[in-house]
């Protein structure tokens, strides 16, 4: 990978910094009051950060509004080459203030300012001591850049051609999708940093998760950065990758991927929920149309950790011998004062759930380690992360490992349908060591189905009795944690009863390889419409939500800029295009409401998937490979060098018309549809076919 360069808000502790790279000269934008004689130097993430703008991952262009008692201000950064532009514009309120330009090194780096020079509004000035400009002839350009750099344009002209460049081409949606694609790359864009200690990009949470005495300068949580890497492979798979490679740097020694690493050191008492294996299998097979396209250096480098990890859980984790695993917390000798470690509240921790109600009354065993609760939620992620293991083992021609993969997948299948399943209350339900079902319902009763693990009834019963039922999960704002029958929903207290990204996308994963879209459907518009109120009122992406009110502020323990929050933007992306690792690609749903969704990365190009009562569209690189004149779902959409399959449906049997593209001109496609005879088509001069079909039907092109 190549090595991060040039300007970006790398800087963790202060959002109102730029820093160059790999110079590390860090130039911060601060707030001086004359009245009062104050500096503002640091901006708190929670409050005084007002709302997060457009940012590049490449730094290009940044935009953020800052506030300080009553006065706003917004900054606007744009980078090339090693020049910076940033332009300072005042609010009402604040034209008294002055921005304070100062110069140091980033992370106590001492750096020489010989090489630099600065400007203000295109007049040359020294750059120590700091600089200081009154905002009330606002707006205020700066510029800093290598001594004698002669740029070609003026800093108002850099910042507009580099807006226009990033709004082209960044990620964007639109239609009932509205700012699903801003609120989630804005997130991940602005809590992305340069961790210096270990050299590296990487996504932490949440910036302000970095500055108290608990982490250090950063901590990264096990599965909250796999889910991050997912998100970032639509606008950069540079950034997906980055992240992937951090959190696999953070294996402790015992082999495990820790519950987090940070500056002093990982959590080597306890990991998280294994999903790193589907995590990255998701995002290998997402990064390209065709096989021979996709980023096989992402499997090669993750495999030997993620297996590694993979192996280490059932002997670490079978407190009982019974072939299920539990939550748990290792003897951690050396370990912090401050954590916990070999306890039910470590091991709560390595559920990922900390407060749950589900673990009020379980036993912790301090011998075995384990919590005396074989878990449905730990046991189907297991599975799952066999069965991606064995599918990333034959992308990597390892048929003998995929094979032993999918054998103990299938042993593991049998474990929790024979052991786990509870029907009379028609759902997988935790287990305590001496045979007792818990009563406590969670979405984590759902993973099986992301598992592909529960016969259909089951899977069809679970959602119809228990997701769907208002009394238990449904509502206006889904999905609560806990149930809200639960006893421990009326905390609304971070895991007990509050909705979460991750649960939400666990879940909607485990409904779309059952191809149960309907509810799918719902509950991405749902979980849409949750993020989005917040964000549109005050660019708000919270930890979690209150699931009657839908608010995120009305408790202080939900970070209001947390990554994951935006996986509830992502599902409803998904419902337009998306990989599933069970089956291909999926473009298209059955509403007719108009959504749209432009810029997604693949190594082939951009996608962009529009779709309305008109129909479907697919393109890529502004060329149309799939279009259709009314509603349509494609799923299992693969594509090779002389083949293309996938799976049509329009919820009838009326006649649609298919159109497909990216084909080799000239040629003849031989076309066989399951519900009808071979065809002949050819294929015209701009690569294209065209003909009639009724869905549902799967539909085999060779040429």
């Amino acid at each position: 990978m190549i090595a991060p360069h040039g300007w970006n808000t790398w800087d963790v502790r202060r959002v109102n910094a730029m820093v160059h790279l790999p110079s590390r000269l860090r130039v911060t934008f601060s707030l001086f009051d004359p009245i009062d004689q104050v500096v503002k130097e640091d901006f708190t993430w929670r409050t005084e950060l007002r709302r997060l703008g457009p940012h590049a991952g490449d730094g290009s262009y940044c935009q953020l509004d800052l506030q300080w008692g009553a006065a706003m201000i917004s900054l606007v950064y744009a980078t090339q080459d090693d020049r910076l532009v940033c332009c300072a514009t005042p609010h009402p309120g604040a034209e008294h203030l002055l921005v304070q330009v100062s110069f140091d090194g980033a992370w106590g780096s001492t750096v020489t300012l010989e090489g630099w020079e600065t400007k203000i509004n295109a007049q040359a000035v020294d750059l120590d001591p700091p600089c200081r400009v009154r905002l009330n002839d606002g707006p205020v350009f700066f510029e800093i850049a290598p001594r004698g750099y002669q740029p070609a344009l003026a800093p108002a002209e850099l910042i507009a051609q580099q807006q226009s460049a990033y709004t082209q081409a960044g990620l964007r949606t639109a239609g009932w999708l509205g700012e699903a694609a801003e609120a989630l790359t804005r997130v991940i864009t602005w809590n992305t940093i340069w961790e210096p200690i270990k050299g590296r990009m990487c996504t932490p949470v949440s910036r302000d998760w970095c500055k108290g005495p608990s982490f250090g300068s950063y901590v990264l949580f096990e599965w909250d950065t796999f889910f991050c890497a997912v998100m970032a492979q639509l606008e950069d798979g540079h950034l997906a990758d980055a992240n992937v490679r951090a959190i696999l740097q953070e294996v402790t020694s015992a082999g495990f991927v820790p519950n987090f690493g940070c500056e002093f050191g990982p959590s080597a008492d306890r990991s998280q929920p294994p999903v790193g294996a589907y995590c990255v299998l998701k995002m290998y097979c997402a990064s390209a149309l065709s096989n021979a396209r996709r980023r096989r250096a992402l499997l090669e480098h993750a495999f030997p950790p993620l297996a590694r990890w993979h192996a280490w859980w059932m002997p670490h984790r079978d407190g009982n011998q019974d072939g299920l695993l539990e939550w748990g917390s290792d003897p951690a000798p050396g370990c912090r004062e401050v954590w916990q470690f070999n306890s039910l509240q470590a091991a709560m921790y390595e559920s990922g759930l900390d407060n749950s109600p589900m673990y009020d009354e379980v036993a912790f065993n301090p011998h075995t380690h384990t919590m005396e609760l074989a878990d449905v939620g730990l046991n189907a992620l297991y599975a799952l992360d066999a069965w991606a293991l064995s599918e990333i083992a034959r992308e990597l021609d390892q048929p003998t490992l995929s094979q032993d993969y999918a054998a103990e997948y299938a042993e593991m299948a049998e474990r929790i349908n024979r052991q786990l399943w509870n029907e009379e209350a028609g759902i997988y339900l935790n287990r305590h060591w001496d045979g007792r079902f818990s009563p406590h319902l969670s979405p984590t009763l759902f993973y099986p189905l992301i598992a592909g693990i529960a016969p259909p009834t089951r899977a069809e019963r679970m959602v119809r009795e228990h997701l769907l039922n208002p009394n238990a999960f449904w509502g206006r704002f889904v999905l609560p944690s806990i149930a809200r029958s639960d006893p421990g929903y009326a905390g609304n207290d971070y895991w007990r009863g509050r909705i979460w990204g991750p649960m939400n996308f666990l879940v909607s994963e485990g409904l779309r390889r059952y191809r149960l879209d309907a509810a799918t459907y719902e509950l991405a518009r749902r979980s849409l419409d949750l993020l989005l109120h917040e964000w549109r009122a005050e660019g708000h992406v919270h930890e979690n939500y209150n699931a009657d009110t839908g608010d995120g502020d009305d408790m202080p323990n939900s970070d209001p800029r947390y990554t994951w929050g935006a996986l509830l933007g992502y599902i409803a992306i998904q419902e337009l295009v998306d990989y599933e690792p069970w089956a291909g690609w999926r473009f298209g749903n059955l509403s007719s409401d108009a959504a749209a969704i432009h810029g997604v990365r693949v190594e082939e190009g951009m996608l962009d998937v529009e779709s309305s009562a008109e129909g479907l569209r697919v393109t890529l690189n502004g060329a149309p490979i799939i279009v259709t004149d009314r509603p349509a779902r494609i799923t299992a959409y693969q594509r090779g060098r002389t083949r293309l399959a996938c799976h049509i449906d329009t919820g009838d049997n009326h006649a649609v018309k298919l159109h497909l593209g990216d084909l080799p001109a000239g040629e003849t496609a031989q076309v066989q549809l399951s519900n009808g005879a071979p065809q002949s088509h050819p294929i015209n001069r701009t690569g294209t076919i065209e003909f009639t079909i009724h869905p549902p039907c799967k539909i085999d092109i060779t040429f």
